[in-house]
């Protein structure tokens, strides 16, 4: 096992998830007041963009990753996304749906 690999896999993983979670509840709030359906949907599209920027954001082209083995960087970085991604979003989408059928 190569420690270095798995410790940036993980921190940058750590970093995206805890990033992309925190947005992902922000918009969640965001879509929960939108007024028309316009606004709904452009905040949908924007929840449809976040594994963009997992797997092929503009972090990814920087010179300081470029001597990065990714092939080994890879699971440590997915599992700790997955991992932080869920555990911040689940609960609140959750209570969204909860929320969101009640009214219906």
């Amino acid at each position: 096992m190569d420690w270095a690999s798995a410790t940036i896999g993980g921190c940058l993983g750590a970093l995206i998830g805890v990033i992309t979670g925190s947005i992902f509840i922000f918009m969640l709030k965001s879509l929960s007041q939108a007024v028309v359906w316009g606004d709904g949907v452009k905040i949908v599209a924007e929840m449809l963009s976040i594994p963009t920027f997992w797997f092929g954001g503009p972090w990814v082209a920087t010179k300081s990753l470029a001597a990065l083995s990714w092939p080994l960087v890879l699971p440590w970085y997915i599992g700790l996304l997955l991992v932080l991604f869920l555990l911040i979003a689940m609960f609140p989408l959750a209570r969204f749906v909860s929320l969101m059928s009640s009214k219906m």
